[in-house]
């Protein structure tokens, strides 16, 4: 059998027809990213959390001060994790290895913990922020600043301590 242009063209169509288009295969990736999830509504309202942030410099205030004692906690605090600044709650296992209490991992550990309280402040409720948008913000930040490689909970894997 022979193999002419035609053929050819036929056979690019064909294979056009079966592959996604570009925006078809944006929306694709964009749901195994996901997982499924519409990031539109996140991504509003988080737009929404900023916006009323910023409309209340006493919330910003009021981080940027925890953000200044939680640094000077951290800088004076004994690398033993029981003598630190700041306290994992007590199911969280990810610095419970003995690596972490060696300098500068205490210091690692206790400013991821930092970070995640100054998150929750953060997310608390504000005058003009729907619930549900506070809600959906402190959920998701929670659970990014609580991935492995995220921040200093898991980015210390090749370190050989036990994260």
């Amino acid at each position: 059998m022979a193999f002419d242009a035609s053929s050819q063209e036929a056979a690019d169509k064909v294979a056009d027809a079966q592959s996604p288009t570009w925006p078809e295969a944006l929306r694709q990736a964009l749901a195994c990213a996901t997982g499924g999830v519409d990031p539109a509504p996140t991504m509003a309202a988080f737009s929404n959390w900023a916006q009323q942030v910023c409309r209340h410099p006493e919330r910003l205030g009021e981080l940027g001060a925890a953000l200044a004692r939680g640094a000077a906690a951290i800088a004076t605090a004994p690398a033993a994790r029981g003598q630190w600044a700041f306290q994992p709650d007590r199911d969280d296992k990810r610095f419970a290895g003995a690596g972490w209490e060696a300098p500068p991992f205490s210091a690692l550990a206790q400013t991821q913990l930092l970070l995640e309280g100054l998150w929750r402040t953060g997310c608390s409720p504000l005058p003009g922020l729907a619930e549900q948008d506070r809600r959906r913000v402190e959920c998701t930040s929670s659970e990014v600043l609580r991935q492995p490689g995220c921040g200093f909970s898991g980015g210390l894997a090749s370190s050989g301590f036990d994260i």
